[in-house]
């Protein structure tokens, strides 16, 4: 049983934006029913101080096992940012005889022989993979087939809590310098080849709109790029790290990811979740965040792509799109849903007899639930209904 079972949540990965976000999100809401701690590698970052003000156990650590002899959970959850980080976490875990689950928060990104052949070593260390999304899941499937066969992959869509929003969009405007009747942009996101802010930004100075404004949160190596790209051209404002980021969606007009991938990408939610309209780029994580029916999707580094669907997004009535967006979050995306699947993974993996928890087939007594090898959502696992 999982109740009050203590679940270490735990990264690597030396910038941990969005897992952070993600770490902390899930952590309060499993708090409810268990112990839980988070836990970062070398000092606690924004989010982790974010989840101490929550009241969460969270620790900064140097050594994995030093970690788990001071923590003494009864399972790890490993959060990892890209395909090669957290195998030590999971390697002192087996050590330490811990279950282990795996949240892989990107689609499968590697393509180094030696990165591959340390992930396929490493995951014979884990109890169950998580793909944040089935887009992510399409490419993770075929991979376990392939370097951990019988491995079980469970998809668990991130979901997020309702930004809080503190004070009304005009405030937040005015506290900006930006007009109540402009037509405010806003981008959030990490500063990263990834998320390609420079295509927006291009995107952006193409449109001859003087009501336009693009506000832009983050920090990161390619902020100076977009920096320069932005040079002179009084409509653009560079915030850096926020803390406001629900006040800002309030005073927006539509949000803006110009990411080339994502697992599934939490500011997009946060936006559907407030009725802010989206302009994303037409990958197919940000298709499954906001539905078939959505309008306004613009292709990978299209800068006139972008530019006319920013225009039209703008022009279109906001309520009906808005409407949709809150009714999707609603159903798919919550905090508290994410909560309840993990929860169920958990139960799961810490029902299995111990001998048969890394990835070996299912023993005579259990129940087998074979998943197609074309479904996304894994490849065999042993009774595993949180798998959706």
């Amino acid at each position: 049983m999982l109740d009050r079972a203590h679940v270490l949540l735990a990264t690597d990965s030396a910038d941990p934006s969005g897992v952070g976000r993600h770490m902390l999100t899930l952590g309060r809401e499993l708090a409810v029913d268990q112990r839980t701690t988070l836990a970062f590698a070398g000092r606690v970052p924004g989010t982790g101080n974010e989840a101490r003000a929550a009241g969460l156990d969270v620790r900064a650590y140097a050594e994995p096992a030093a970690l788990l002899a001071e923590v003494r959970p009864d399972l790890l959850h490993v959060h990892a940012g890209i395909g090669w980080e957290g195998h030590a976490l999971a390697r002192a875990a087996t050590a330490a005889g811990l279950p282990v689950v795996r949240t892989e928060h990107l689609p499968w990104l590697i393509t180094d022989a030696e990165q591959e052949a340390e992930f396929a070593a490493a995951a014979a260390d884990v109890d169950a993979f998580v793909a944040v999304s089935d887009a992510a899941a399409t490419t993770w499937a075929p991979v376990l087939a392939r370097l951990a066969p019988g491995a079980t992959l469970a998809v668990i869509p991130n979901g997020v809590s309702m930004p809080p929003v503190t004070r009304p969009g005009t405030e937040t405007r005015a506290a900006l310098g930006i007009p109540a009747a402009a037509q405010l942009l806003l981008s959030v996101g990490r500063f990263t080849p990834q998320k390609d802010q420079i295509t927006l930004v291009r995107a952006a100075r193409a449109l001859p709109n003087p009501a336009l404004r693009l506000v832009l949160v983050g920090d990161g190596p390619e902020r100076p790029a977009c920096e320069a790209e932005a040079a002179g051209d009084g409509r653009f404002t560079f915030l850096g790290h926020r803390g406001d980021v629900g006040d800002l969606m309030a005073a927006a007009d539509l949000l803006v990811l110009p990411s080339r991938f994502e697992g599934l990408p939490l500011v997009v939610l946060e936006a559907i979740a407030l009725g802010l309209p989206v302009v994303a780029s037409r990958i197919d994580s940000a298709r499954e965040a906001l539905g078939p029916a959505h309008p306004f999707f613009a292709e990978v580094g299209d800068v006139p792509g972008f530019a006319a669907m920013i225009a039209i997004a703008l022009a279109t009535p906001r309520a009906l799109v808005a409407a949709r967006g809150r009714r999707r979050y609603a159903e798919r995306f919550t905090a508290a849903r994410m909560a309840a699947d993990t929860a169920a993974l958990y139960r799961g993996v810490l029902a299995r007899p111990a001998p048969y928890r890394r990835n070996t087939p299912c023993p005579p007594s259990a129940s087998a639930s074979s998943v197609p090898a074309a479904s996304p959502t894994g490849t065999s696992a042993c009774s595993r209904p949180w798998t959706t």
